[in-house]
């Protein structure tokens, strides 16, 4: 079973909504592996957009 707490984790946010979290397990459709793939690409987003954030 997948875990909303898993997400949170993983993408290093605790404020994370409950919400939020489970549209990545959804969409990985009780996948693991594709969901670590999904939270592997958004955390890749969040770090790019923090670093665009300290250039400008």
């Amino acid at each position: 079973m997948l875990k909303i707490q898993y997400v949170k984790d993983f993408l290093e946010a605790p404020n994370l909504s409950d919400m939020y979290a489970q549209k990545f397990i959804d969409g990985a459709n009780g996948d693991e592996t594709m969901l670590n793939e999904l939270l592997f690409s958004e955390k890749e987003k969040r770090a790019t957009t923090a670093a665009i954030r300290e250039v400008c």
